[in-house]
């Protein structure tokens, strides 16, 4: 599935077909068919979008090659976990690959664009027509999906808040891709038994079109490239949702986890002691908004790390309502000197 003329085995399938059992009912979230571009993609919000005021995580979530958003959608359904709740959840559709169905061009291995990258940014920017977003977004995405979530990382990371690939590699296009900003985090997930690309031998069926490495070493690459300046991540949430598998720490953005006994399909068990990578996709976008602390007295509210309307919105709501934490001369009353207190912390922006 990381070329776009290779077909998906039937055992593979049938394996993808049993990762999806004991589905439970979905979260509260409201399904939009949407064009933006002359191309279309499935977004879902939570039922209540219209009248949020604080801006919601966005994630596009990139189906593998000849398959389509709503094959993917099918297999992950992301926005029915639990950790959804105020996640808006994207599935676009591919360009038209070269054989059959859809793809990305990052997976195309004579490096031709198809203006992937730009749609993405655009459908993007459409949704913020019709709910309040972060100014960052993060992206996963399976196989040609996750070459195509590598490739957005190196040509726009300064716009994403996370990159979750799941059974890629880098490609020789995307290596020579620019350098991203060192603060945002990646997860690479693989399965232990992937044909496609073993990610301990780094040998397998896409060998022929293209150069791998196994995981360990594709990591460090990745590491070297992601100096991180955030806090700790804690992963165990994720390391739950993934079965128990280790998540393992490059630097503080940069990790990796191999699942023990999962080939080339996307896992989503609601068992026990099994995987779950949709739930530990927002486990991890979780986890990462928890490392992120405020820049400052006057960065109330998400995104951390950022001063804007969201923090003014959230001491006028604080200040309202008394709360001791918009104090800030500590003289027990809430009056004009505590405006000015934040103002001029707030015109100082962050370090």
């Amino acid at each position: 599935m990381h070329g776009e003329g290779v077909g998906l085995n039937i055992n593979v399938f049938l394996i993808a077909a049993a990762s999806v059992l004991f589905i439970g009912s979905a979260q509260a979230h409201e399904r939009l068919d949407r064009t933006v571009d002359g191309r279309s993609y499935l977004a879902y919000l939570p039922e209540d979008y219209a009248t949020r005021t604080e801006p919601m995580q966005v994630l596009l979530a990139l189906h593998p090659a000849t398959f389509d958003a709503e094959w993917f959608q099918n297999i992950a359904r992301i926005e029915a976990e639990d950790a959804a709740e105020d996640v808006i959840v994207i599935y676009p559709n591919g360009s038209p690959a070269v054989t059959v169905g859809f793809s990305w061009d990052a997976a195309d291995p004579r490096g031709i664009s198809r203006g992937d990258s730009e749609f993405l940014l655009a459908v993007v920017e459409d949704i913020a027509t019709i709910a309040p977003i972060r100014s960052k977004f993060a992206i996963t995405g399976f196989s040609a999906g996750a070459l195509m979530t590598y490739k957005m990382l190196g040509e726009h990371g300064d716009v994403l808040s996370a990159a979750i690939p799941y059974a890629a590699y880098f490609n020789d296009n995307v290596i020579e891709m620019s350098d991203w900003p060192a603060t945002v985090p990646v997860m690479h997930m693989h399965g232990t038994d992937d044909a496609r690309v073993n990610p301990v031998t780094g040998e397998g069926d896409a060998d022929s079109l293209y150069n791998f490495g196994i995981l360990s070493d594709h990591m460090q690459v990745v590491a070297g490239r992601n100096a991180s300046e955030l806090g700790q991540i804690e992963y165990d949430a994720v390391e739950t949702a993934l079965g128990g598998a280790e998540v393992v720490s490059v630097n503080d953005a940069t990790s990796y986890v191999l699942l023990d006994g999962i080939a080339h399909y996307w896992p989503r068990f609601l068992v026990e002691d099994m995987p779950n990578a949709s739930a530990a996709v927002l486990e991890l976008l979780h986890a990462i908004s928890n490392s992120l602390e405020s820049c400052s007295g006057a960065d109330l509210a998400e995104p951390f790390g950022e001063l804007d309307f969201f923090d003014i919105s959230a001491f006028v709501a604080h200040f309202s309502d008394g709360d001791p934490g918009v104090d800030f001369t500590g003289d027990g009353e809430f009056d004009f000197f505590d405006v000015s207190a934040f103002l001029a912390m707030y015109h100082s922006g962050c370090p």
